[in-house]
């Protein structure tokens, strides 16, 4: 279970693929997906919508099904949240834990590090940005949303 914070234009997506990814690391299959959306006061009937459709494509994308969620106005937000939570199912120790890690274990990376947040402050903040970094170097980095697009 993450909650999803500070992100603004693909929230919903990154809801579902950040919990999926949680499970994935345990070396289980995620397959269902449960949200909390939390909304500031302003907030429309619109932004549920795109929310709740980027979490259905995400979903679907990854062969997960949504089996239930909550909405709310919140007060004192300035911004919406998202608490997903995803689940998968594998047989009894057929998964895999840090349980038996030690300090002098190497870990070995695959992809980048920071990949999500260089995503998300690339999209929601690229006007700020754009006053420092090159638009070029703020669109690479905003295809760190796409997996298949990474370079």
């Amino acid at each position: 279970m993450d909650p999803i914070t500070g992100a603004i234009e693909r929230i919903g997506w990154l809801a579902v693929n950040i919990n999926a990814n949680d499970v994935a690391t345990f070396g289980v299959q995620p397959i269902f997906f449960s949200s909390c959306i939390l909304l500031p006061e302003n907030e429309n009937r619109k932004s549920v919508k795109t929310i709740c459709v980027q979490m259905d494509k995400a979903a679907k994308d990854l062969g997960m099904a949504i089996v239930g969620g909550h909405c709310e106005v919140t007060f004192g937000l300035t911004s919406p949240i998202v608490v997903g939570c995803a689940m998968g199912v594998t047989e009894k120790g057929n998964y895999v834990t840090a349980g038996g890690a030690k300090s002098e274990d190497k870990i070995i990376l695959t992809k980048s590090v920071g990949i999500e947040g260089t995503a998300i402050l690339a999209s929601d903040r690229e006007r700020q940005l754009k006053k420092t970094i090159e638009t070029s170097v703020l669109e690479k980095a905003k295809k760190n949303f796409q997996p298949n697009k990474r370079r």
